[in-house]
């Protein structure tokens, strides 16, 4: 059974931001209600991976404003969750995840001003050296099928690296 992530504010000033982008996305094939990865890194094993960055008051100014308007190759929006998760070094098993907010919400996000976006704080627990950090799509119904378009998506996500 994977734990759920959740905000770790001892690492909410750790690290370096990383952005993950419409240019880091996997090209997939969505099935409705299952997920489907469009985005992979491993970790190395001289660091450790967090999703998320900063912290969850929009005042202290560190935190990690997001927004990801995915479509697919026709150019309708993508419907679903976006959810972000820690996978073994084989990508076979989710050992912690969590639902980061729907697509639709993300995708308002896109046309706000960047201080009014969704904040996506440092999550624990983090990724250890050999295991990978995944973005992923449950999809709806209504998306059953389609495959996404990375270069047409707007995407601006976060992960901290830390040194290990």
């Amino acid at each position: 059974m994977s734990q759920n992530m959740s905000y770790e504010p001892r690492l909410s000033r750790a690290g370096g931001k990383r952005p993950v982008t419409e240019a880091d996305l996997l090209d997939q094939t969505l099935v409705a209600g299952n997920e489907r990865t469009i985005y992979a890194k491993q970790v190395p094993q001289d660091k450790v991976y967090a999703a998320g960055n900063g912290g969850m008051d929009r005042l202290q100014g560190n935190g990690a404003h997001i927004f990801a308007s995915i479509v697919d190759d026709v150019g309708n929006p993508v419907k679903g969750d976006l959810i972000v998760a820690i996978t073994d070094s084989e990508q076979r098993r989710v050992l912690a995840s969590t639902t980061v907010d729907t697509l639709g919400e993300l995708a308002d996000a896109t046309t706000q001003e960047r201080t009014e976006r969704p904040l996506f704080p440092v999550l624990g627990p983090y990724a250890k050296p050999g295991r990978h950090i995944e973005f992923r799509i449950r999809a709806e119904p209504g998306s059953d099928g389609v495959s996404i378009d990375p270069a047409a998506s707007d995407v601006r996500l976060y992960y901290t690296e830390i040194e290990a």
